[in-house]
């Protein structure tokens, strides 16, 4: 544990408050099956929203839950998603890119496999 410590790979998150309640909100989604689904991947969500707001993930089947829950639950900020798999989202250019943070990579705005 020192070692990473001293390599600067463990970062202290502080700002924790502001997804305590996720899972919380996660329990009052109706469709059960996707709820145990979500929490499963859930520490991603978590790690992006007190972090900085990307995931970069090969799993759309997540992006798919995290989406339902998007479209359940308000007052989740806004998280981007991209997947480096798929040639249609341009990864490397959104990652060499210095605006990342856009509404057109919202998990909100994924539907059916598909950025809307």
């Amino acid at each position: 544990m020192g070692l990473l410590k001293n390599q600067r790979r463990i970062i202290k998150i502080s700002d924790h408050e502001t997804v305590e309640d996720l899972r919380i909100k996660i329990q009052n989604i109706k469709d059960k099956q996707r709820v145990e689904a979500i929490l499963k991947d859930i520490h991603l969500l978590e790690a992006a929203i007190v972090t900085d707001k990307f995931i970069i993930s090969l799993d759309n089947k997540a992006r798919n839950n995290f989406n339902h829950f998007y479209d359940c639950i308000s007052d989740i900020p806004d998280v981007c998603w991209v997947n480096p798999s798929v040639e249609t989202e341009f990864a490397l250019e959104w990652l060499l890119c210095k605006e990342k943070y856009e509404p057109t990579r919202f998990i909100i705005n994924f539907k059916n496999g598909v950025y809307a």
